[in-house]
């Protein structure tokens, strides 16, 4: 039996989004850049790491902010970490453009 919040509009494009950024992933860690010093490759594993990261906590937290019984507080800090973890998205997207992936259309999607 489905969980209320699992049949949420914003649950289902919050794990959408989650598929498109494993496959963001998977597409630039098998990808060959030619980096000018070790640091970006490392840089850019890290802005990977941290896309994970973010895209994971996008529907726990819709999740934790659905129910009925719910507190106020606790869904307004559930929609702050949500907007806090979109916006790192952009971020982290935009870093692994300046450390050297060329196919920006990919991540232009997300």
């Amino acid at each position: 039996m489905k969980e209320q919040w699992e049949k949420l509009p914003v649950f289902k494009k919050a794990m959408q989004l989650q598929k498109l950024v494993d496959h963001i992933v998977k597409v630039v860690e098998n990808t060959e850049i030619d980096f000018e010093k070790e640091i970006q490759a490392e840089m850019i594993q890290g802005n990977l790491d941290y896309l994970r990261k973010n895209a994971m906590i996008i529907p726990a937290k819709i999740a934790g902010a659905s129910g009925e019984d719910m507190l106020y507080d606790i869904k307004m800090e559930n929609a702050a970490i949500i907007r806090k973890s979109a916006k790192e998205l952009i971020i982290d997207i935009r870093g692994i453009q300046m450390h050297g992936y060329k196919d920006i259309e990919y991540l232009n999607l997300l």
